[in-house]
């Protein structure tokens, strides 16, 4: 079947361009052509533009001269990482392009945080929720994430609304699942992030490994700033007889061999790869930290839920720390072979549901019941 994918798929971010290539590869594996549904709205490349007009020119002087005089700082890295997720997405993602306009058998709505309020619409887009004038026979969302769970009645109406376009549903966070189970929608299911259908083996043959002679190292995934404490860090990778290497989820002023900013996702991947230890304050950098098998602290200071919901169904509530708390030195050493065994069942679950998904018959009701 012709599968079409709707996600952020064009995103200057390494977890959002992995899991794109994740979904992609697994549904290629069950024997689909699959492809990118080439959708990528003006507010989203606005948020990516080396200069976002709507910031500069948004009436608000004091944001405005804030934003240019970081625009001026960061210049030159932001240029550089640019070039480099352009190469990126030129090499894995444009190839297996299609137009919103082409004909296709199912729309996989997701993975990533496509639910969320986008921040210029002050809403949900009706497009990410199969609300669209796509062809297809079938929507299906899979590991559909929401940054903030609605609180209003008349959110979750609107949301209960867009949520009966779709055939087929999976999340990844437990408290969405209940959300949706509240709003009528009984037969949810929750299921992984597509980065972790894929083992660390066949992300390797996808993204080759670079060999790495240097010194050994603890990397620091700087996504959401201020959520571990610097002197914490430090002093625990001292005491491991480690350097630090930090990479940052956003153009920084200087850049060196030790604090990295304009690489796209294979050298992210590759610096996980060959780290000794690994913190992150992104959902995405845990994901590759566990699937690498790698010790690992993370720390959220928001849109925790996603990081919370996989630590405990694996048991590793332990090494999700506090924004800012010292970092423990005698955790026990986590037991990766209990963890990928528990991985691995909720892999073939989370790759059933697609089966089922993408292979039941095409004009059918939905087989989640509304009140």
């Amino acid at each position: 079947m012709k599968i079409g994918i709707l996600t952020y798929h064009r995103s200057h971010n390494y977890g959002a361009l992995l899991q794109a290539i994740a979904t992609r590869v697994i549904l290629e594996k069950m024997g689909h052509n699959v492809y990118y549904v080439d959708y990528w709205p003006g507010y989203h490349k606005r948020r990516y533009a080396m200069i976002n007009p709507r910031i500069v020119f948004s009436g608000h002087i004091h944001s405005a001269l804030t934003y240019l005089n970081n625009l001026r700082q960061t210049y030159k890295t932001k240029c550089l990482r640019r070039k480099a997720m352009f190469l990126f997405i030129k090499n894995y993602i444009e190839p297996y392009c299609k137009p919103l306009s082409d004909d296709y058998d199912i729309i996989i709505y997701g993975s990533d945080q496509i639910w969320r309020k986008q921040p210029e619409l002050k809403n949900y887009n009706p497009i990410y929720f199969g609300k669209n004038k796509i062809k297809t026979k079938k929507h299906v969302a899979y590991a559909a994430s929401m940054e903030t769970l609605p609180t209003s009645l008349k959110d979750k109406s609107y949301l209960k609304m867009l949520i009966s376009n779709l055939d087929s549903i999976s999340v990844r966070e437990e408290k969405l699942k209940q959300l949706l189970n509240s709003l009528g929608f009984s037969n949810v299911k929750k299921t992984l992030d597509p980065t972790l259908l894929l083992t660390s083996q066949e992300w390797n043959a996808l993204i080759p490994c670079s060999n790495y002679c240097g010194a050994r190292y603890a990397l620091f995934y700087d996504f959401q700033i201020n959520t571990f404490s610097e002197d914490e860090i430090n002093k625990f990778v001292k005491s491991k007889g480690l350097i630090l290497k930090v990479i940052y989820g956003y153009a920084v002023k200087d850049e060196s061999d030790n604090d990295i900013c304009s690489v796209s996702a294979d050298v992210f991947l590759n610096l996980i790869r060959n780290a000794d230890f690994v913190f992150t304050s992104s959902f995405h950098g845990l994901a590759f930290a566990i699937l690498y098998g790698k010790p690992f602290y993370a720390s959220f200071l928001r849109n925790s839920e996603r990081a919370k919901s996989l630590l405990t169904t694996l048991g590793l509530n332990d090494y999700l720390l506090q924004p800012q708390e010292k970092i423990p030195n005698n955790l026990e050493k986590i037991n990766y072979e209990l963890i990928f065994s528990k991985l691995e069942i909720l892999r073939k679950d989370s790759i059933q549901f697609l089966e089922s998904s993408c292979n039941a018959k095409l004009q059918i009701e939905n087989t989640f019941q509304r009140k």
